[in-house]
């Protein structure tokens, strides 16, 4: 069985770390090949993707689009791949569509969530199959075969013990993608309220430039200059031992990696009452989960996690989202879809 992973990700996160370790282990049995078809054209990520939700930009982009659709199908067809395995909205669109010409089957990792209304319905048209990286991400009974694989961690090479780090300043961070949906603007209004033995460290790439303006001006407007601090991506390993306590803000999670992250480092970590979070929690007994967009909650978890012990914690997430497990689950889900596969 022949494998195509196409990608129009334009940044380093969660979900484009997982799509490569699922490259990586799916090479082991079947012919998989890795493609990002932007970097072969010259339609910018960011003109794609803001002409999904803009019909003057949809108009612009439209031709390139389409000789990128045709350009795909030439190589689909020249190739003969079996399955397309896409891990982003803007892949399924454009090889859901491919898909009904040349008759590829479309496995959908959904790593954010499948949407609602008209937009879940196009969606469930344009894949075969879909994988769910948690249950709390499965809102109503799926149309379409689909496999639940959750998220992994990988042990830490080089651990910093946690009582070597600084007593004297608590480095809070929050770990991913400048953006509204990562609610950034929570934890500056939370290190407002806390003393200068805090400090917050915003780490991640900037997704949203007029979000990322936004906290500035908060920032100015709250006098927190020197409690805020804002660093690119970097190294999970030397980002995890640099803190103290991870804070999660998010407003919609479908698994939450830096969570099993943060606790797979030692590294306490609350985060608000998702779904998702709530199942890891009952998974390994964690009970460090604030009210969402409650400030006052998340500081007083905040001020309870900090000084805890997570090696219990940190034991059961190793046990239950080992790279092993992740491993044979993903292997286990694409034998049993090639043995279908040949039996059609």
């Amino acid at each position: 069985m022949k494998i195509l992973i196409p990608t129009f990700y334009n940044n380093y996160g969660g979900s484009i770390y997982i799509l490569l370790k699922c490259k990586e282990i799916l090479k082991r049995e079947f012919f998989t090949i890795l493609k990002a078809p932007l970097k072969e054209s010259d339609i910018s990520n960011s003109s794609l993707v803001s002409s999904i939700n803009n019909w003057k930009d949809k108009v612009k982009i439209l031709p390139k689009v389409i000789f990128l659709i045709l350009k795909e199908i030439i190589f689909l067809k020249k190739k003969g791949f079996d399955i397309i395995y896409v891990h982003d909205e803007i892949s399924l669109i454009i090889y859901g569509i491919i898909s009904k010409v040349i008759k590829n089957k479309i496995i959908w990792h959904i790593h954010l969530y499948e949407g609602k209304g008209l937009k879940k319905v196009i969606r469930n048209l344009l894949c075969d199959y879909k994988i769910y990286v948690s249950k709390a991400q499965i809102e109503s009974a799926s149309k379409k075969p689909f496999y639940i694989l959750n998220n992994f961690i990988e042990k830490p090479i080089n651990l910093v013990d946690s009582q070597k780090r600084s007593a004297k300043l608590k480095k809070i961070f929050m770990i991913g993608t400048i953006s509204k949906r990562k609610n950034q603007l929570f934890g500056i209004k939370l290190i407002s309220k806390l003393n200068d033995n805090y400090q917050l460290i915003i780490c991640g790439d900037i997704l949203d430039k007029n979000y990322y303006y936004t906290l500035k001006k908060e920032i100015k407007s709250l006098k927190i200059k020197n409690k805020v601090k804002f660093i690119s991506h970097l190294d999970r390993e030397y980002i995890y031992n640099m803190a103290d306590i991870v804070l999660i803000a998010s407003q919609y999670e479908s698994f939450g990696l830096v969570f099993i992250e943060s606790l797979a480092f030692g590294i306490p970590v609350i985060a608000p009452d998702l779904k998702c979070f709530q199942e890891i929690c009952q998974k390994i007994g964690y009970n460090m989960i604030y009210r969402q967009n409650e400030i006052n909650d998340a500081i007083q978890k905040l001020k309870n996690a900090k000084d805890m012990d997570i090696k219990i914690f940190q034991k059961k997430v190793f046990e239950i989202y080992s790279y092993k497990n992740f491993k044979n689950n993903l292997l286990n889900i694409f034998n049993r879809i090639s043995v279908e596969w040949q039996k059609k």
